[in-house]
């Protein structure tokens, strides 16, 4: 028997033999035990499952929860995924602020767009931002606010301006993937 087992069988045996001896047709509780952890096995598998599903299934993929009051953010499959890793995002209602922080975790796929962009020009991502009354705004381009390089391990500090009225209503936030020449206006 493990050491890992047989530190969970010290205890409950104690347990067990309080309940009384073994009845005819009852089980041996060495057996009990291996049934209950295939049973505890098969619910963590089942739970990972479901917590998988959840976060697949949240309200657009990559959505990170929000505390109340706070926007919703949605990240799309190029902003989350690969290449950057989110590190800090924070809307600053009062003067309609959106700063992001990236870590780039793996190449840029259009290096070419990014290795060209300097400090406080339009990079290629944008946020898609939802008042929650049924009211969007166009997309907003984020900017590059510091930055020294775009290799693997570098940090972007990203950043993008809101009209104070409308980042008071701000319910959900997307950022998207916004190549040279998309829909937020890019040269």
């Amino acid at each position: 028997m493990a050491p890992e087992r047989t530190r969970r069988a010290a205890w409950l045996f104690p347990l067990l033999a309080a309940a009384g001896p073994l009845a005819a047709g009852e089980i041996d509780p060495l057996t009990r035990i291996e049934g209950l952890e295939a049973r505890l096995e098969g619910l963590t598998r089942r739970v990972q499952a479901l917590e998988t599903l959840l976060k697949e299934s949240s309200p657009g993929m990559g959505a990170a929860w929000s505390v109340e009051g706070e926007p919703t953010w949605e990240l799309d499959d190029y902003s989350r995924i690969n290449p950057f890793q989110v590190l800090q995002k924070r809307l600053d209602r009062q003067n309609g602020r959106v700063d992001l922080l990236l870590d780039v975790a793996a190449p840029i796929p259009d290096l070419g767009d990014w290795d060209s962009v300097t400090r406080g020009e339009v990079v290629p991502l944008m946020l898609i931002v939802d008042t929650g009354d049924g009211g969007a705004i166009a997309p907003v381009n984020l900017r590059l606010e510091r930055a020294t390089r775009f290799d693997p391990g570098a940090r972007l500090h990203l950043n993008a301006q809101l009209e104070p009225g409308i980042a008071e209503r701000i319910r959900r936030i997307r950022i998207a993937h916004a190549p040279v020449g998309g829909a937020a206006g890019r040269p």
